[in-house]
């Protein structure tokens, strides 16, 4: 029954107990019409009838059926050691990447999971690993965990899953990719042209690949001097 005495869902166990047996009642958490019921705490009434039509009512209100079919939510909540650029996250050789995450079961009073797992996932190759993730002593719903980008097996694109599981075992999720590179950018500088009225030129750089802020660019005039160009 529900909170207010409804009945959800009902077993006739005449045949069961007929001979005073006792009987056993699995419920899967669904309706009368085999549909999953809302979260919540739903209690258990026993109606016996006998040969003469007496009713008997037996309500169980020690204890409390508790139903939880919320997905657990997860949030990655931050990356420190990652550098970030036209919307994509990249590490390098030397980085040591921390996550932290926000877990809980998704219930309207949310309490901590009974499992986090992180999961990192080559998206080129079948390499992976399972990092260690510390549950915070004083937060149980905040998980961290660090990894160096030398434990990667090779460069490329690897996805970083958190995986949840609640006390009901409900599970849920989030993830998010980062890029290891371990090539430098291959630069390259052209004056294709100098005004000699004006004394100016013009300075043409190439890059190999995207990059996360202009080049710094320094001009060694014909007498040795230098001087920095802004780009």
């Amino acid at each position: 029954t529900d909170t207010v005495g409804t009945a959800i869902t009902e077993w006739n166990l005449t045949e069961a107990t007929g001979s005073g047996q006792m009987a056993t009642v699995r419920w899967n958490g669904t309706n009368s019409s085999g549909s999953p019921v809302d979260s919540g705490s739903y209690g258990v009434r026993v109606t016996a009838t006998d040969k003469l039509g007496n009713t008997k009512n037996v309500t169980k209100t020690t204890e409390t059926l508790t139903v939880d079919t919320d997905t657990p939510s997860v949030d990655i909540q931050s990356l420190e050691g990652v550098s970030r650029h036209n919307g994509r996250l990249f590490v390098n050789d030397s980085s040591a990447v921390t996550i932290e995450i926000d877990a809980d079961d998704g219930r309207e009073t949310p309490a901590p999971v009974e499992k986090l797992t992180l999961q990192v996932e080559s998206t080129a190759t079948n390499d992976r690993l399972t990092p260690a993730i510390q549950q915070d002593a004083d937060n149980e719903t905040q998980w961290t965990a660090t990894i160096r980008s030398t434990d990667l097996p090779e460069p490329g694109p690897y996805q970083f899953t958190a995986s949840a599981v609640d006390a009901a075992n409900n599970t849920g999720s989030a993830d998010t990719t980062i890029e290891y590179d371990t090539t430098a950018p291959q630069l390259s500088a052209v004056i294709p042209a100098v005004d000699t009225d004006t004394e100016r030129a013009e300075v043409r750089v190439r890059s190999t690949e995207s990059l996360a802020a202009n080049p710094s660019v320094t001009v060694t005039n014909p007498d040795k001097s230098e001087q920095s160009v802004a780009l």
